[in-house]
């Protein structure tokens, strides 16, 4: 890996899905120390972020990660019985009492480091939630720093999955947060909405995109900057895609090596000619591999819902500028300070 990517100094290694991080905390912590000596030794940077369904954290473990300065994202989906539908233990019980009050335990705990206390809340929005603006809410009295909302990324057959009659559903939300934001910055604050100012949220990217007068060619940097291993081992383009045999793209022990085909806007023959191309990068390859069986073929239904969303953004934007200019313009210096500290 360091030989692959050889250009850069700088890494970050995730521990984000295939299984709960937690549940063998000695292996994990096993892991952790390899990689940490392995690129000091190679005069590499490390940064390392784990995401865990905040179930089985103790103060014992945060403390440990702590020492590793590392930063945690935990699995929260909204209100209690929104995240209890679908966020269960073994028993079947809804998990949301037990990440609430671990998540208090870290962050009010006043000699660990800022950035371990600096806690993520990463939630699956469905067909059947609450919407963005009162997930947001939820995750900023549960304590979360920062927050990435996503639409649900499965196939249109599970009861979870939005359709073209959940549209105006989606629309409603949309208008919603941005209201929201656009009174708050309007009155020169930012605390709800810099939460969601980062390159994960669904919503936050394309405000953040716009901000900063960015272009964005691409939906993601799967199999190129970005790969993905299980146990064994085995290689693939993001970890969205684990276990689907034919985007396996090699091992580490074999030595075998494929490329993902990692296709721009200007490839995908959908986004090519959209206006909206350059802003929102294109749609997830795994999740128009979900709908359409092709990962370069979008989601319609993502297409819909991104473009309400930049024309939305762009009105609401327009109508900050004309009452409040200094508060964009202190939000863009702000996340250009977090682009180079590769902090979004």
């Amino acid at each position: 890996m360091i030989n692959t990517f050889s250009f850069t100094d700088k890494f970050r290694l995730s521990f984000v899905s295939g299984g709960e991080p937690f549940y063998d905390f000695r292996t994990l912590i096993d892991i952790i120390d390899f990689f940490s000596l392995f690129f000091k030794n190679h005069k590499k940077e490390l940064k390392i972020w784990i995401c865990t369904n905040g179930t089985l954290i103790n103060e014992e473990q945060i403390r440990q990660l702590d020492f590793y300065n590392i930063q945690i994202g935990i699995s929260q989906d909204g209100e209690k019985g929104i995240h209890d539908r679908c966020r269960v233990n073994k028993n079947g019980q809804g998990t949301y009492d037990i990440i609430r009050n671990n998540v208090a335990d870290i962050i009010n705990k006043e000699d660990l480091s800022q950035r371990i206390r600096k806690v993520w809340g990463s939630a699956v929005i469905t067909a059947k939630g609450e919407g963005f603006l009162a997930t947001l809410l939820e995750h900023k009295r549960l304590g979360f720093t920062n927050s990435q909302l996503r639409l649900v990324q499965i196939s249109k057959e599970n009861s979870l999955a939005f359709h073209y009659s959940d549209l105006n559903k989606i629309y409603e939300w949309i208008d919603e947060l941005f209201q929201f934001i656009e009174d708050e910055l309007i009155n020169g604050k930012f605390e709800i909405t810099g939460m969601l100012l980062n390159e994960n949220d669904y919503m936050g990217k394309i405000l953040r995109r716009l901000i900063l007068h960015k272009n964005y060619i691409k939906r993601c940097q799967a199999g190129r900057l970005h790969r993905s291993f299980t146990p064994e081992g085995d290689i693939y383009p993001c970890d969205s895609f684990i276990g689907i045999e034919q985007f396996k793209l090699g091992n580490v022990l074999t030595g075998e090596n494929k490329v993902f085909i990692n296709k721009s806007v200007l490839e995908r023959e959908n986004c090519k000619n959209c206006w909206i191309r350059f802003v929102c990068g294109g749609d997830c390859y795994y999740n128009s591999f979900c709908c359409n069986n092709d990962p370069f073929v979008p989601d319609n239904i993502f297409c819909c819902v991104m473009e309400y969303t930049v024309k939305t953004a762009l009105y609401m934007l327009n109508n900050v500028k004309k009452q409040n200019k200094s508060i964009i313009q202190e939000l863009s210096r702000i996340q250009e300070v977090r682009d180079n500290l590769l902090y979004s």
